[in-house]
Formats: structure tokens, C-alpha cells, sequence
């Protein structure tokens, strides 16, 4: 136990000033790419959960996907809601589900992966947006 808290305490150091240096100095397109290394993580987790308990989730097209969903508002001239990726991302999780799983698992399959970007990736994309908002960098950190 005395190990785990020694890691836990020197992760914390080491993280906490970096985290802080993302959130208060750096560029959008950086802070995109750093919540979308954070959604990378988290999804990931959930898919590997997910994956016990049978639902296979199509990962490769939920990293895309959630990639895709926190990194863009990040950037100049991107689409202005996340609605558009949402959509194409219910359709092509369903097409690729019945072209790579049986018929059964479909559904399961494409709702897991769908589920896993909204629950996982939003929340990221979210933050980007909320940063690059007048008075963004305090609500970030909030």
C-alpha cells in the first residue's frame, strides 16, 4: 500500500503542473490534441469493459470516431456542432456492425461503440469548446 500511494503522490506532481500548463497556455489545437489523448485513454477503458461482458465494440471505429469528435473544435473553421460526427457515427457504426458481426451481435456491437464515444469522447469535446469560450481558461479549470 505504502508503493501505491508513493506513485500516487509523485504521478501528481509531476501531473498536475503539466495539466495546468495545458489548460492555461496552451494553443487550442495543442489543448484539442491533449483531450483527445485523455478521450484515446478513457474510451479505451470502456471498451475493454465492454468487451467483457461480450458486446464487442468496434474499436478502431470509436477511437476515429472520438478522435475526430474532441480534436475538431479545436481547430479553425470547423463544423460548429458535434451533431454532424454524432450522426455519421451512429450510421457507420451500424454498416460496418452488419458487414463484420452476425446479425445477432449488430445492434449490441454498434450501440456499445456508440455509447462508449458519447459517454467517453463528448465530455472532452465539450471542455474544448468550453475553453475557447470568452473567459473559457477559468471554466476549463473549474
Amino acid at each position: 500500500m505504502e508503493s501505491n500511494l508513493t506513485q500516487r503522490i509523485v504521478t501528481a506532481i509531476v501531473m498536475v503542473p503539466v495539466v495546468l500548463g495545458v489548460v492555461l497556455f496552451a494553443p487550442p489545437w495543442l489543448f484539442a490534441i491533449a483531450m483527445a489523448v485523455l478521450a484515446l485513454f478513457t474510451i479505451r477503458e470502456y471498451f475493454d469493459l465492454a468487451a467483457k461482458q461480450n458486446l464487442e465494440p468496434q474499436r478502431y471505429t470509436g477511437y476515429a470516431i472520438a478522435v475526430l469528435c474532441v480534436m475538431l473544435p479545436g481547430f479553425p473553421n470547423s463544423i460548429p456542432s458535434p451533431a454532424p460526427i454524432e450522426a455519421l457515427m451512429v450510421i457507420l457504426a451500424l454498416t460496418l456492425a452488419m458487414y463484420s458481426r452476425g446479425l445477432v451481435s449488430v445492434v449490441p456491437s454498434a450501440a456499445s461503440t456508440v455509447f462508449g464515444v458519447l459517454y467517453a469522447a463528448l465530455p472532452f469535446s465539450l471542455l474544448v469548446r468550453v475553453r475557447l469560450m470568452p473567459g473559457g481558461i477559468a471554466l476549463a479549470l473549474y
